[in-house]
């Protein structure tokens, strides 16, 4: 027989699932981003910049992404800096897990749109999009939510002559 508090138990986890009870939080995320190198592919110059994807909670954190073009969901604070993503023969979304206390680490490639001559202070910018709290059809739609950016540390890219 079921007890009136187990009731009330099972009516609380049919509400509110197991996997929301510890809600993330975009401040559990954080983003690192360091100069590595630069490169000249196809007579354009990139800055790589390798990232560093911090889950600094106590639970699991999970968002969506792209199997082949998760670069879209990376861009810098200066619209002359753009994120170079790859042509993609199949490219689907998916979900990526990092674990608590774990972190996952990228290389993006950045390149100006227009001509520069100096150095450029910037910050890599991370569209996450909650694999718990919202659907796919959020993340197909594609608008960026600015509440859900996760902003790098600042980093200084040295301008090459031949940019």
């Amino acid at each position: 027989m079921i007890t009136r508090k187990l009731k009330i138990i099972l009516i609380v986890l049919a509400i509110f699932p197991v996997s929301n009870i510890f809600a993330q939080s975009i401040s559990d995320l954080k983003l690192i981003a360091e100069n590595s190198e630069v490169i000249k592919e196809n007579g354009q110059t990139y800055y790589v910049i390798n990232l560093l994807l911090d889950n600094k909670s106590k639970s699991k954190i999970k968002y969506f992404s792209w199997s082949c073009s998760w670069q879209w969901l990376y861009f810098t604070n200066n619209e002359n800096i753009k994120v170079k993503t790859p042509m993609c023969d199949k490219n689907i979304p998916i979900i990526i897990t990092i674990l608590p206390g774990k972190s996952i680490r990228k290389k993006i490639k950045l390149f100006f749109d227009k001509k520069s001559t100096q150095r450029e202070r910037i910050k890599i910018g991370f569209h996450y999009i909650d694999a718990n709290n919202k659907t796919m059809y959020d993340f197909l739609d594609r608008n960026v939510d600015v509440d859900n950016i996760i902003w790098s540390n600042e980093i200084v890219l040295q301008i090459k002559n031949d940019t």
